[in-house]
């Protein structure tokens, strides 16, 4: 915030001016904070389920219907976007960005902490579909640089 002028006349427009642009700036800051969170989320529910795939000690009760089953228990314990079809895209957000958890190979150019705060959930669900690294690379790097 910038310094208060005290040999300035505070005016009613001013006031709301002041008022209105810190509005705008933390609005648009926990907008981003709540996009990572959830992004963040979404990554560690995918590895929870690639997890319980590979070791999960009841595994093979559900079988095939893991990802039903998984939802609708999820879904009846009141939490948002966890039908069958997101549970497989959390699964498979993990797996196409595992630099997300901060162990980042020399492989990487885009570490995870900087893919979050600058792509939605949404950006990087489009984005694990791009199965040619480099592509995928191309991709991430437009969508950063042009911030859409």
């Amino acid at each position: 915030m910038k310094n208060i002028d005290k040999t300035k006349k505070i005016t009613f427009q001013n006031l709301v001016n002041s008022i209105c642009g810190v509005h705008k700036q933390l609005l648009n800051r926990t907008i981003k904070a709540v996009n990572a969170g959830l992004t963040i989320r979404n990554w560690v529910i995918g590895y929870y389920i690639e997890e319980y795939e590979r070791a999960g000690t009841d595994r093979a009760r559900y079988g095939d219907r893991l990802m039903d089953e998984l939802s609708d228990t999820l879904i009846k314990q009141g939490i948002d976007r966890c039908d069958r079809r997101e549970l497989y895209r959390y699964r498979q957000f993990y797996l196409s960005y595992p630099q997300i958890v901060d162990t980042v190979s020399p492989q990487y150019t885009i570490q995870g902490k900087f893919l979050i705060e600058n792509l939605s959930f949404s950006h990087l669900a489009q984005l694990i579909e791009i199965d040619d690294p480099l592509k995928k690379m191309f991709y991430e790097h437009m969508c950063i640089q042009g911030n859409f």
